[in-house]
C-alpha cells in the first residue's frame, strides 16, 4: 500500500552517522519425497493471539490498485470503479460463488469482533474472549488492521463503523502501555495511510491520525546514533530498551517515506534516512547484518544473522523502498542485493543431503555451524514471495545491472532469485504438505547428513495463525 511514486533519487543524510562511526572501533540433487515417521503424529494446532478480520483476503482481492487499460488514454482503474461499476465485476460464476463466500466469512468475523471484542487487540475464536497482549483493551488494534481489508471487499458499513471510531476515539495520548514501536509504524500508521490512499486520497481524517501517532513515537528517534529505541509508553513520550531486533529498526521506512510525500514534513523522511545511513555505514563482518543493535553504542549486540521474525523485514523494506521509489532508490537495493550475496556466501542457504529440499538457517559469527542447530523458522517462509518479487524488478528493469554495486548482469541475479523463491517455496509446502492439519509447523529441523528432514520437537509442533 506504501508504493507511492517519487521523481528523484534518495540520497541518505550521512554526515552525522560518519563522525559517529569514527568513534568506534571496529572490532542439486533429484529432489525425493520427505521421510516421514514410522508412526504418523496429529500436530496439535495452537490456537493462540488471531486477527480476527486480517485473514484470507487472498482470492477476493484481485483488483490492483492502479491498473492502466492497453489501448486507452492512461485511465486509472480504482478499487472505488470496481465496487461502483458493474463493468469491472467478475463475471466467473465460480468466482463471483469464492468472493462471496470469502466476503461472508469476513462479515462474520467483524460482526463477532463487534460482538465480543470491540476496540480489543483480538479476541479468542474459541471462548469468544478479548486478549490485550499488544496494545491495550480501548485501542482498536483490529478495528485499524481490518480497514483496507473492509475497504476492498467493498463492505461500506463495517468501514464507516470503523472510520468513525477512529475519528472520534483512536489517541494515542492515553496510551499509558509500553508498546513495541515497529508494531506502532506497521499496523497503525501503515493501515491508515493505506486507508487513505486506497479511498482516494481525500479524506485527510486518516493523515491526520497517523501524523498523530508519528508525533508520540518521536522520542524514541532522539538516541545518539538516530536509531530507534524498542519501546516506548506514548502517554509520557518515555522511550525504553535500547538493543532492538534489526526487523524493528529497518522496518519502518515505507510508512514514513510516504507520509513524508503526502505531507511534505521533512521530520519524517529525516528519521528513515539517519536509520538507513547508519545502517548502510556500519562495520559488517564478512558483509552481514547481525539481528540486533544497540541503539546508544552504535554496534551490534549479537553475533547472529538471521532472515525470521526478527530480521526478515529488514531485507524486505529495503527491498520494497526500491520499488516504492519507481526504481530510484538505487542505495536501498545495492543494500539488498548486497545482504543477500553474504548471505549466501556464508552458506546460510543449504540443501538437505537427503531430500536436497533448500533450507535458511542461522548464523552465528562465533560458532559458525560446529555447534548451531540445524532449523528453519517457519516465518522464513515469505521469503519465497520476496525473492520472486525481486526477480520481477529485475524483469522490469534495465538499468540495475550497471548502478548495482555488484555490477551483475541482470539475468544472472533474475535467475538466482527465481531459484530460490521457488525452492524455498517447495520446502515450505514439502512441510506442510507431511502434517495431518496441512499447516507447516513453527520450525523444522533437518539435518545435512543421514536424519530424515521431518524433525519435529516440542518446540515446532505448533503454528501461530
Amino acid at each position: 500500500m506504501m508504493s507511492a511514486i517519487v521523481n528523484k533519487q534518495i540520497e541518505p543524510l550521512r554526515s552525522e552517522q560518519i563522525s559517529f562511526l569514527n568513534r568506534i572501533n571496529e572490532p542439486n540433487n533429484d529432489q525425493s519425497k520427505i521421510i516421514t515417521r514410522k508412526k504418523s503424529r496429529q500436530l496439535k494446532i495452537e490456537y493462540y493471539v488471531v486477527p480476527v478480520v486480517v485473514f484470507i483476503v487472498t482470492l477476493i482481492v484481485i483488483v490492483i490498485i492502479c491498473i492502466r487499460q492497453p489501448n486507452s488514454s492512461s485511465k486509472i482503474i480504482t478499487i472505488k470503479d470496481v465496487n461502483d461499476n458493474e463493468q469491472y465485476k467478475e463475471t466467473n460464476p465460480e468466482m463471483r460463488k469464492k468472493q462471496d463466500f470469502i466476503r461472508k466469512m469476513t462479515q462474520d468475523a467483524w460482526n463477532a469482533y463487534v460482538k465480543y471484542g470491540w476496540t480489543h487487540d483480538t479476541i479468542r475464536p474459541l471462548t469468544n474472549q478479548s486478549l490485550d497482549q499488544t496494545f491495550g483493551p480501548g485501542m482498536g488494534l483490529t478495528i485499524v488492521s481490518s480497514m483496507s481489508t473492509l475497504w476492498m471487499m467493498n463492505l461500506k458499513e463495517e468501514f464507516q463503523m470503523g472510520r468513525d471510531w477512529i475519528e472520534n476515539e483512536l489517541n494515542f495520548n492515553k496510551l499509558h502501555r509500553e508498546i513495541d514501536v515497529q508494531d506502532a509504524v506497521n499496523f497503525y500508521i501503515g493501515g491508515l495511510l493505506s486507508c487513505y490512499a486506497l479511498t482516494g486520497s481525500v479524506d485527510e481524517m486518516f493523515v491526520n491520525k497517523s501524523r498523530h501517532i508519528a508525533d508520540r513515537l518521536d522520542p524514541v528517534y532522539r538516541s545518539p546514533t538516530g536509531l530507534p529505541y524498542w519501546k516506548i509508553r506514548p502517554a509520557d513520550g518515555l522511550a525504553s530498551y535500547s538493543t532492538p531486533f534489526l526487523s524493528a529498526v529497518g522496518g519502518q521506512h515505507l510508512e514514513y517515506e510516504y507520509l513524508y510525500r503526502i505531507t511534505g514534513n521533512g521530520t519524517y523522511r529525516d528519521r528513515i534516512q539517519r536509520i538507513r545511513s547508519f545502517l548502510e555505514l556500519m562495520p559488517k563482518q564478512s558483509g552481514l547484518y547481525m539481528h540486533q543493535i544497540n541503539v546508544e553504542s552504535g554496534r551490534w549486540h549479537s553475533s547472529t544473522t538471521t532472515l525470521s521474525m526478527v530480521g526478515r523485514s529488514f531485507y524486505n523494506y529495503l527491498l520494497r523502498s526500491f520499488i516504492q521509489s519507481n526504481g530510484e532508490d538505487f542505495s536501498a537495493w545495492n543494500m539488498f542485493v548486497d545482504a543477500i550475496d553474504a548471505i549466501e556466501q556464508t552458506k546460510m542457504f543449504i540443501n538437505s543431503s537427503d531430500t536436497g529440499l533448500l533450507y535458511i538457517r542461522p548464523y552465528n559469527l562465533n560458532l559458525r555451524y560446529k555447534r548451531y542447530p540445524k532449523y528453519m523458522n517457519f516465518e522464513s517462509c515469505s521469503l519465497g514471495a520476496m525473492f520472486a518479487l525481486a526477480a520481477n524488478q529485475l524483469s522490469n528493469s534495465s538499468t540495475l545491472s550497471s548502478t548495482s554495486s555488484l555490477h551483475l548482469n541482470d539475468l544472472t541475479l533474475k535467475e538466482k532469485y527465481w531459484n530460490l523463491s521457488l525452492q524455498l517455496t517447495r520446502t515450505c509446502t514439502e512441510h506442510a504438505n507431511q502434517t495431518l492439519s496441512g499447516f507447516a509447523p513453527n520450525r523444522f529441523y533437518f539435518d545435512t547428513d543421514e536424519f530424515d528432514d521431518v524433525n519435529l520437537n516440542d518446540s515446532g509442533r505448533h503454528v501461530l495463525l
